[in-house]
């Protein structure tokens, strides 16, 4: 009978938990992680587009946010605020999450802030002033300059295709 009670323990336990492991969740727990991070990725495309591209709403919600399956508002509105003279923007709100806010800094370009952070903050982000180039960027090769030189495409490149 010893000798039976490991045998018959390790089968209860493997008839018994394949029923168990084949239940479906009927709660999500990590929706609020998921909004969480749909939030900073708008509120950066969005920083960015606008205050490091320079686009439009309209251009933005039409290419920067594009991809997302489920943007928070639309080109007339929604639970978001962008606040022009600070270069920031915030996502969220009571039917969207928590509010996460993304900002544009010089020599950085938009970075995303902490969701218990405001735009109060902004000022206690990092900024790098970086100093201009020696002459005229026009004529310093790129990257410390503009000057991109024209070199021949490569023969497995077709031109009329980009």
């Amino acid at each position: 009978m010893k000798r039976s009670l490991p045998a018959l323990a390790f089968l209860s336990f493997t008839l018994i938990n394949p029923a168990v492991a084949e239940q479906e969740e009927s709660y999500d727990y990590f929706v609020a992680n998921r909004t969480m991070i749909r939030n900073g990725v708008q509120a950066v495309l969005m920083c960015n587009g606008l205050f490091t591209s320079g686009r439009t709403i309209e251009q933005v919600f039409a290419q920067e946010l594009a991809y997302l399956s489920e943007p928070v508002g639309t080109v007339n509105g929604g639970e978001y605020v962008i606040n022009n003279d600070l270069q920031a923007v915030a996502i969220g709100g009571a039917e969207s999450g928590p509010v996460i806010s993304a900002a544009f800094r010089v020599g950085i370009g938009c970075v995303v802030m902490p969701p218990d952070q405001t735009f109060d903050d902004i000022d206690a982000r990092p900024t790098l002033h970086l100093p201009y180039p020696d002459g005229d960027p026009a004529k310093i090769a790129w990257p410390n300059g503009d000057l991109v030189e024209a070199k021949p495409l490569p023969a497995n490149v077709d031109a009329s295709a980009l």
